[in-house]
């Protein structure tokens, strides 16, 4: 956006008499006519009862679509029931005037829309501290009904800073003074206009907000737009504490409606003899999806001591049957749980011990493989040893040149 706000708006607001004078360098003479095509589709039940969209044919031949407001909407079908479906209106607006012709029949139309932009209205907005507007906003406000008279309205409003975006949004979403009258009654007046267009965008009103602090929750206005978006209702909150878990305020309640945990998914993980498992414990078996089958696979790895924390680090790293009989085949004898979860987190494969002991190094403990792997040997260090003269090194003689650091003589000596 090419938008300056300045104190000219402040300024003007206050005023009670509206003048405004064109400045000559923001004339609109670079502006042209926007011409397109409008439809009307059937909305059965609503009102209006139908939607209108047009698109705009550009210089470029790019389409751009927007829906008319309601109030358009009802004029241009009060205008094709009073004239035998022949809709030939002008609507005039402060960004200018948009002619609409075309036919409707039924809750079926279709026709094509002009727009002559006015000649002053860029000058004037910028009077206001709307710089730089550019034809696509100079459209939208026509379309919108967004000029010097609903600046003026917002700001007697409260809303004497807001940058066109925002202006636009206002109109666009019907943030008016009755919707702030009614979020006022809730305590929930003094909302910047982001949040009050989202409340708008998920028709968020006063009983909403009633019925949600009624479920006992200590919530702010992005607490209540998460509520309408995951439809977290108070049957939900109800089956929740039916549950006996001990849910900890609204951020779990929401994870259980996100995660999709009800009644059934509880009962089937407690069944399956995990210990007592808290609120927590079901939104990470659902995250890391932790099955019955998962359970069930786990135990048949033969692991002792196996518990609900161990089986979700095993989906964290995702260790599977297949991968647990990859690492027995390595010749460690008997592993444990914490062995597994070791080679997997530090990369330790039959690739890599055959790579080392073809170059001399054969890994024959767990220990041994996990500290080269940790200490960050590979086949071109132990390449880089041999070219320095180190021949005939075992296995704990290359772990002590790594760690104390004789690397950095070998790299001089090679030098």
């Amino acid at each position: 956006m090419k938008i300056t706000k300045t104190a000219v708006l402040a300024t003007a607001l206050a005023g009670a008499v509206w003048t405004w004078t064109a400045t000559p360098t923001l004339a609109m003479t670079d502006l042209q006519d926007v011409e397109g095509t409008w439809t009307a589709r059937p909305r059965p039940d609503e009102d209006p009862p139908a939607r209108i969209s047009i698109t705009r044919r550009t210089s470029d031949r790019d389409r751009w679509r927007m829906s008319l407001p309601d109030e358009l909407v009802r004029a241009i079908l009060s205008r094709a029931e009073t004239n035998a479906g022949v809709v030939s209106m002008d609507v005039e607006r402060e960004a200018g005037t948009l002619a609409f012709e075309g036919h409707i029949r039924g809750n079926e139309g279709s026709g094509t829309f002009a727009f002559t932009p006015s000649p002053t209205y860029r000058s004037v907005m910028a009077d206001l501290g709307y710089r730089g507007l550019d034809e696509e906003e100079v459209f939208a406000s026509a379309v919108h009904d967004v000029g010097p008279r609903f600046v003026q309205e917002m700001g007697r409003l409260g809303f004497d800073d807001l940058d066109f975006d925002d202006l636009l949004a206002a109109a666009v979403f019907d943030v008016d003074a009755d919707f702030l009258s009614e979020m006022r009654s809730v305590g929930l007046g003094n909302l910047p206009m982001e949040k009050l267009v989202s409340f708008r965008v998920f028709e968020i009103d006063s009983d909403f907000v009633r019925e949600a602090r009624s479920m006992g929750f200590e919530l702010d206005e992005d607490d209540l737009v998460a509520m309408k978006i995951h439809d977290v209702d108070a049957q939900f909150v109800t089956e929740i504490s039916e549950l006996g878990l001990a849910v900890e305020g609204f951020d779990e309640v929401l994870s259980f409606r996100i995660h999709d945990i009800d009644r059934d998914f509880v009962e089937e993980a407690m069944s399956l003899g995990l210990g007592d498992l808290d609120a927590g414990d079901l939104i990470t078996m659902r995250i890391h999806d932790i099955t019955a089958e998962t359970v069930r696979q786990v135990m048949s790895l033969g692991f002792t001591d196996m518990g609900f924390d161990e089986i979700v680090a095993m989906k964290i790293h995702d260790i599977d049957a297949d991968y647990v009989r990859e690492v027995r085949s390595m010749g460690f004898g008997e592993l444990d749980f914490d062995d597994v979860i070791a080679m997997k987190i530090h990369d330790v494969t039959p690739a890599y011990l055959e790579g080392m002991a073809e170059a001399g190094f054969p890994l024959e403990s767990i220990d041994d493989a996990l500290a080269f792997r940790i200490h960050g040997i590979t086949l071109a260090y132990i390449e880089e040893l041999k070219e320095a003269g180190f021949e005939d090194l075992d296995v704990e003689e290359v772990l002590k040149i790594k760690i104390f650091g004789l690397d950095e003589i070998i790299r001089k000596r090679i030098r």
